[in-house]
């Protein structure tokens, strides 16, 4: 299975445009984690299905409440954790509290959950940043949201 995957972004990655020439970030999925390294560090992201489904599971397992919230996350519509770009949510180079992106993403329907900083294999997530603390935007910068879509 993971060969199929490593063919398919080999494949899709030929045909786009490359991720620093405005071309989409892709995101491949693993059935094991030590198989990453068949991408030379090529890949932007990397989901382990196994470990996303035996956290959930353990997340569950402790909180039984938390089983909706994973149900409505895992469903193809509703609501969904995207990457987006820090430029639709923050238009200035200005430093910025998270508190003034979590108001940016409220009025666009949207809940401001955290920041991606960088991109590729160096991004760095940082969940529930202090509200405060200022924040200065740079390229490959993204703000994770929870967003609702309708099919």
């Amino acid at each position: 299975a993971d060969a199929a995957s490593v063919s398919t972004y080999l494949t899709l990655r030929s045909l786009l445009p490359p991720a620093d020439d405005h071309g989409p970030e892709m995101t491949v999925e693993l059935l094991g984690g030590e198989n990453r390294f068949l991408f030379n560090g090529r890949v932007e992201d990397v989901i382990v299905s196994p470990l996303l489904v035996s956290y959930f599971l353990s997340q569950i397992a402790l909180r039984g409440e938390l089983a909706a919230v994973f149900s409505e996350l895992s469903r193809p519509w509703g609501a969904q954790i995207i990457l987006e770009p820090t430029a639709d949510l923050v238009p200035t180079n200005e430093p910025v509290r998270f508190s003034q992106i979590e108001n940016a993403a409220g009025e666009r329907g949207l809940i401001a959950l955290g920041i991606q900083q960088g991109s590729g294999a160096d991004a760095r997530v940082e969940l529930n940043p202090d509200r405060e603390a200022e924040w200065r935007r740079t390229p490959g910068d993204k703000i994770l949201v929870l967003a609702t879509f309708d099919k």
